[in-house]
């Protein structure tokens, strides 16, 4: 899976369960980050920025503002993504 804005930023808000890549992992679900205590967008823009310079630095930083306006897109959202779901761009 490819470190996408959108799909990083959703996986973040509201989890990933099933298999990535062709891979199942041992517990086959990522808790949101509200798990971990990440409620502000900002400082979910951070930790995903980190990421993507962690991945290599190719993609840049992430705004707060992308993050606040896909948490708005998507708000609705009661469940976990799937691999799936994000690539088709939902």
């Amino acid at each position: 899976m490819k470190c996408d804005p959108k799909q990083l930023v959703s996986i973040l808000l509201h989890g990933l369960i099933g298999p990535l890549d062709g891979k199942t992992y041992q517990a086959g679900f990522m808790a949101p980050g509200t798990a971990l205590g990440l409620t502000k967008e900002r400082d979910l823009a951070q930790v995903l920025s980190y990421i993507r310079f962690a991945r290599g630095g190719n993609g840049g930083s992430i705004a707060e503002g992308d993050v606040k306006a896909i948490k708005q897109t998507t708000a609705n959202r009661k469940t976990p993504w799937t691999q799936a779901e994000l690539e088709a761009g939902n």
